[in-house]
């Protein structure tokens, strides 16, 4: 069984990207589809971007063959992220995230664009955030040949019940056929005419799906446990 983790920063990371940055850390690649500036996606950079080695940061991001450091706002102000190098030469870099930004004014032409030129098969995780916006713009033909060259590649998909439920309904075949791991959260900001209910979430594992009740944790420290599945779950 998979585990999925959200915590009160609201960065969460699958066993995907568990596995990405524990596993065979020389020759692990993760590919990261989704708009780089979401919520879910610096999330995501910012557990990236804090993993060290022996005191080194040892991820490089790169962000479809430009080399771009991550920043982030504070008090309206970008900011280079803390524990994180730019230095292209850094000893034993280990580890490749490739981001793949979509263009929201054109969003199908350029992100496919993007997204095609880069074969999934040498990748042994994937994340995909924003897959309503994805599916929706892509010919599904095109995407499934994509998705066909994924080999054994973990790909986990993240979005709200709203946004998972728009690719269900028109791409199923694909979904159950590609994606081993679906979380689906709520957001606080989501209305009752979402497919759940406050505190609830809908989990695909292992091709089955189930659903979870969830109580808002009030701390950090608190887990829910369903069927091997470990979530912490805190109301952002």
């Amino acid at each position: 069984m998979n585990s999925i983790k959200i915590n009160s920063q609201n960065a969460f990371y699958s066993d995907s990207v568990k596995g990405a940055l524990k596993a065979d850390l020389f020759s692990t690649n993760l590919l990261l589809v989704g708009d780089i500036n979401s919520g879910r996606m610096l999330a995501i950079k910012n557990v990236i971007d804090q993993v060290v080695v022996d005191g080194r940061t040892v991820l490089s991001i790169d962000f479809s063959g430009e080399f771009i450091p991550y920043v982030k706002s504070v008090g309206g102000k970008n900011v280079p992220a803390p524990n994180f190098t730019n230095d292209l030469q850094c000893e034993n870099r280990i580890t490749n995230v490739t981001f793949l930004p979509p263009d929201k004014n054109d969003w199908a032409e350029k992100f496919l664009s993007k997204l095609v030129n880069v074969s999934p098969a040498q990748y042994q995780y994937i994340v995909i955030d924003r897959v309503d916006l994805l599916f929706s713009s892509v010919q599904p033909d095109d995407l499934s040949k994509w998705f066909n060259t994924l080999n054994e590649s973990n790909i986990t998909v993240i979005g709200t019940s709203n946004e998972v439920a728009k690719i269900s309904e028109f791409y199923s075949s694909l979904v159950d056929k590609h994606f081993k791991n679906v979380l689906i959260f709520r957001s606080k900001y989501y209305t009752d005419s979402e497919h759940l209910l406050p505190g609830e979430a809908l989990l695909k594992t292992d091709g089955e799906w189930q659903d979870h009740t969830l109580r808002f944790a009030p701390t950090s420290d608190e887990w829910v446990r369903y069927n091997n599945q470990h979530i912490r779950y805190i109301h952002n």
